[in-house]
């Protein structure tokens, strides 16, 4: 598969995980290699491991959680309902630790 099929593949989606690009490449070792030349080429952002994207939104976290929520605030702007900015905030389960942005 060529490049540039794998590259719209990562601006089409949110996020992507190692699974759906071995998925692409054929190979999961290939697609390892690839994602982490990607990520020192900084084509591609690491959200968490094994789960990658090229958008600049830290709320895409919530594809990675399982499960996980968006808070109501970031939902309501999220669907232009709410127009100030918002601080995401993401509940879930599971034991995660906290971002240090306060």
């Amino acid at each position: 598969m060529s490049r540039s099929v794998k590259k719209e593949f990562l601006k089409s989606t949110p996020v992507a995980n190692l699974r759906s690009i071995s998925v692409l490449v054929g190979d999961k070792n290939y697609a390892s290699v690839l994602m982490n030349h990607l990520l020192k080429r900084g084509e591609v952002k690491r959200i968490t491991r094994g789960y990658y994207t090229t958008h600049d939104d830290p709320s895409l976290l919530v594809y990675c959680l399982k499960p996980a929520y968006v808070g109501l605030q970031d939902a309501m702007s999220l669907h232009g309902l709410w127009e100030q900015e918002t601080s995401p905030v993401i509940l879930t389960t599971r034991r995660v630790r906290g971002g240090g942005g306060r």
